[in-house]
């Protein structure tokens, strides 16, 4: 019994996860995201056309300097 309870408290920690992708906060999972990240010193990168399935931050997000999270771009250092 206290095996079944376990595998579904997994199940459902897997399942939460999953649900995103396992990205962080302000991150959403793209099944054909650009292999460059949007920062707060580039804004909009210059990338080659390739698809990668990775955690890329959310419209209007991109990459603190310090932080390495994915902040709203109004938040970045000036």
């Amino acid at each position: 019994m206290k095996f079944f309870l376990a595998f579904a408290i997994m199940a459902f920690i897997v399942c939460v996860l999953s649900a995103n992708g396992g990205c962080g906060e302000n991150e959403v999972f793209n099944e054909c995201g650009s292999p460059c990240d949007k920062t707060c010193a580039d804004p909009v990168p210059t990338c080659i056309e390739m698809c990668q399935a990775r955690c890329e931050c959310k419209p209007g997000f991109v990459i603190h300097p310090t932080t390495k999270k994915c902040v709203n771009l109004k938040n970045c250092p000036k």
